[in-house]
C-alpha cells in the first residue's frame, strides 16, 4: 500500500508558478552592489582603476536589475512549469516558450535556485526564486516536489 502511494506521488507535478519581480532580490542586488562600491572607496587604486570599477560595478547592477528586477525584461520567466516528461517549461515576459531540464537546485525557506541545462553546451541557465516572488502555497509545492525527486533519485 505505501509503495502504491509513493508511486501516486511521484507522478503528481507541483501546479504552475506564476512570477513576479521580487522586492527581497532588489532591495539585495542595490545593498551588495552598494557595498561593493564603499569597498572601492578604501582601496589603493588609480583614479582610472576606480572608474573603471566603478562602471563595471554600475553596469552588473543595471544589468542585474533588468534580468530579475522588472517584467519588462524579455529573459524574465514569468511562469514555471513542471512537464511529465522530465522537462520544465519556462515562459519569458516576451511570450518565448522553452523546454529546458532541471540540472541543480538549492532550497531553502525563503530562496529557491534552480538551474537548468540550455541547449549551448557547458551553458547553464539560473533562475532565482524568492519567497516574496510568488504564491507561497505553489512555492511550497514546488519545494516539496523538488525534495520528493531528490528522494527519489537517493533511493
Amino acid at each position: 500500500m505505501i509503495r502504491f502511494i509513493l508511486s501516486w506521488l511521484n507522478g503528481l507535478l507541483p501546479p504552475d508558478l506564476y512570477l513576479r519581480p521580487s522586492v527581497f532580490l532588489r532591495l539585495g542586488l542595490v545593498s551588495l552592489h552598494g557595498l561593493a562600491a564603499v569597498a572601492l572607496l578604501y582601496t589603493d587604486l588609480s583614479l582610472a582603476g576606480g572608474v573603471i570599477l566603478t562602471v563595471m560595478l554600475v553596469g552588473s547592477l543595471v544589468g542585474q536589475w533588468y534580468y530579475y528586477g522588472t517584467v519588462y525584461s524579455p529573459g524574465f520567466v514569468i511562469q514555471l512549469r513542471a512537464c511529465h516528461d522530465g522537462y520544465w517549461q519556462l515562459v519569458y515576459a516576451d511570450g518565448t516558450m522553452r523546454k529546458r531540464v532541471l540540472k541543480r537546485y538549492y532550497i531553502h525557506s525563503r530562496l529557491l535556485i534552480l538551474q537548468f541545462r540550455t541547449q549551448v553546451p557547458g551553458l547553464n541557465s539560473t533562475l532565482v526564486i524568492m519567497a516574496d516572488a510568488t504564491d507561497p502555497e505553489r512555492l511550497r509545492q514546488l519545494r516539496c516536489h523538488l525534495l520528493r525527486l531528490a528522494w527519489r533519485a537517493e533511493t
